[in-house]
């Protein structure tokens, strides 16, 4: 061996160390343990990407594409970018519109949500729509096995992992974004007019509920009290607004880093008398402290949601409006009063 030689002593766990063997007749080597790791370990946690999941199947979206859409759920920013991952929507409702979410279809008996973590956080589905696209650096799709079984049986159908943008080393930047967009209904149904509906009635009762005297009145609209000709879909729907600002401070020393923003929301739904307002924040801070590293992620969400009473879809307004309404109502008596008979 040589005198001047190196030593190289590695062990599963520990960080490597060269120890130089010049001079020396003994050595004494303590091991330090690598707390994250070498490429032979695996780690079960949260929120730290590993080489292992590079073999599986990953998907990945850069919101730095996406950011600018103007929508009213994050989550709906990841439809038809992620290969093996759909979304169906199960309503518009302001408030109400979080996507069902499938990886690669459904994996379980009942409970078929895929696993979220939002800066090594488990959260949900819904929990995505409060974080500002502005504020997502990427999302990851864990889709097979392979890449999602360091997270264990929660991850059966899927994880998706949502990273938060983060300070750097930089003079401070202030960053505003916004967006105004209006929304309207696909399609409505087309009713016939009141006059059309009475003479379809009288076809299906041989008693002619309507005379030719009401016909009459429908026809002509001189009495629109009882005699309304009402198209109840038009009525109960509109060309809605909605508009979003978004204020961001991001810089930091060598030590210290910071990310902070802000967001303020607002969207009236396309059904009249219902609107979502939401306020987020978010604070990430890093320091380094020596050999320690620290790291603070502060976040929070108020809302509030205007909805009727009565649920909107499933045996709610809707059904109501194709099933029971009659063109015939007016919406408001002329004394002002909202109608409920004709």
């Amino acid at each position: 061996v040589s005198p001047n030689a190196v030593l190289k002593v590695s062990y599963m766990g520990y960080i490597e160390q060269e120890v130089s063997t010049r001079n020396k007749t003994k050595l004494e080597i303590t091991m330090v343990e690598d707390a994250r790791l070498i490429d032979e370990v695996v780690v079960v946690g949260y929120g730290v990407q590993k080489k292992e999941n590079l073999t599986g199947s990953v998907a990945a979206v850069n919101f730095k594409d996406v950011a600018s859409m103007p929508v009213a759920n994050t989550a709906n920013m990841l439809q038809g970018r992620l290969p093996g991952v759909m979304l169906t929507n199960n309503g518009a409702q302001a408030g109400h519109d979080s996507p069902e979410i499938r990886i690669r279809g459904v994996g379980t008996f009942e409970h078929n949500d895929p696993m979220v973590l939002i800066d090594g956080v488990e959260s949900s589905v819904s929990q995505i729509a409060e974080i500002p696209a502005d504020d997502i650096e990427s999302v990851s799709v864990l889709k097979d096995a392979a890449s999602a079984s360091i997270y264990g049986v929660r991850a059966a159908n899927g994880v998706i992992l949502v990273t938060t943008k983060r300070g750097g080393e930089q003079k401070p930047t202030i960053t505003y974004s916004g967006s105004i967009a209006l929304q309207e209904a696909t399609v409505l149904p087309d009713y016939v007019n009141s006059y059309e509906w009475a003479k379809m009635y009288n076809e299906c009762w041989p008693s002619k509920a309507y005379t030719d005297e009401m016909l009459q009145k429908l026809q002509n609209g001189s009495d629109p009290d009882h005699f309304a000709n009402t198209d109840w879909a038009k009525e109960m729907f509109r060309t809605a607004a909605m508009h979003q600002h978004h204020l961001s401070v991001n810089g930091g020393s060598k030590a210290v880093h910071y990310m902070i923003s802000t967001q303020y929301f607002q969207q009236d739904g396309i059904l009249r008398e219902t609107a979502n307002q939401r306020f987020n924040f978010r604070s990430n801070l890093d320091a380094q402290l020596g050999i320690v590293k620290l790291g603070l992620n502060l976040s929070g969400s108020r809302q509030n949601i205007d909805e009727p009473t009565t649920s909107v879809t499933g045996e709610g307004l809707i059904r109501y409006l194709t099933w029971f309404t009659r063109p015939t109502v007016p919406v408001r008596y002329s004394n002002g009063h909202y109608g409920f008979l004709d």
